[in-house]
């Protein structure tokens, strides 16, 4: 007998557009992912609802970053994003050793939590910027 995992409820009625310049990939449990093959920056969303918690923003987001060696939260800020009050963060850290920056976003709505991430080489973090901005600007949780 194995563990029992609960049902994960997955957000609907979300519209995005593909970042340009990086290709899709899967990778459990997130809802899309992708990837820019020439320097590996990745852009990715996590959706969760009627789960039957209600962690703070910052909770959330603290427990994703207790994974990465050395993080320090760079910048933190509430934000409005899709008509919610959003935890907008900035990490630096390392994963495996690699010195990586990322971007994370804690939008709650309508029962609902939904994790967008920008994660990158501390290198090439700027390169891609622009396009998870990009991203987050077409992203909307109906």
């Amino acid at each position: 007998m194995g563990i029992e995992t609960p049902d994960v409820n997955k957000a609907e009625n979300i519209s995005f557009q593909e970042p340009v310049g990086f290709s899709s990939f899967e990778q459990e449990p997130l809802d899309k992912a992708w990837r820019n093959l020439k320097n590996g920056n990745t852009i990715s969303f996590l959706t969760e609802c009627k789960s039957s918690t209600d962690p703070s923003h910052k909770t959330i987001r603290d427990g994703i970053i207790s994974g990465i060696s050395e993080a320090s939260i760079i910048s933190q800020k509430m934000i409005q994003f899709n008509n919610r009050p959003t935890l907008d963060s900035i990490i630096k850290g390392a994963v495996d050793g690699i010195p990586t920056k990322m971007r994370i976003l804690i939008l709650k709505k309508d029962e609902c939590i939904y994790t967008i991430t920008y994660v990158g080489l501390d290198n090439y973090y700027d390169d891609d910027a622009p396009s998870f901005n990009k991203f987050i600007e077409e992203f909307k949780a109906k």
